[in-house]
């Protein structure tokens, strides 16, 4: 055992590494948590650029789908997420969320289905 440490204890040293692991780690997750919200912004103008006004989904698991979804009233088309009755923008959703629908393939399926 080093100098100064005592059985059974955590050393502020270690503690203070701990931290700073903990704090680079969040960094990193905010980091792609950012360039995934980037992602979606870009994916959504692309979609309205291009004049895409047609609902389309697919499935992220089998309670929630992710869609393209808008109306001719409101103007503005944005992905969504549907889980059951409740609807939600994609952008508001959680980091989880968010990632998840990277993560499953539901965004690169719904793109793909747009897109064709």
């Amino acid at each position: 055992m080093g100098a100064g440490r005592v059985e059974g204890t955590l050393v502020v040293t270690d503690v203070i590494d701990d931290l700073r692991r903990a704090r680079d780690a969040t960094r990193k997750l905010n980091a792609v948590d950012d360039r995934i919200s980037k992602a979606i912004r870009y994916f959504e103008n692309l979609l309205r650029v291009r004049g895409i006004r047609r609902v389309a989904s697919v499935k992220i698991d089998d309670e929630a789908e992710l869609a393209w979804s808008g109306s001719k009233n409101m103007g503005e088309w944005r992905f969504v997420i549907r889980d059951g009755d409740h609807v939600h923008r994609l952008l508001d959703a959680s980091r989880e969320e968010r990632a998840e629908v990277f993560t499953s393939g539901a965004m690169t399926a719904l793109m793909d289905r747009l897109l064709r």
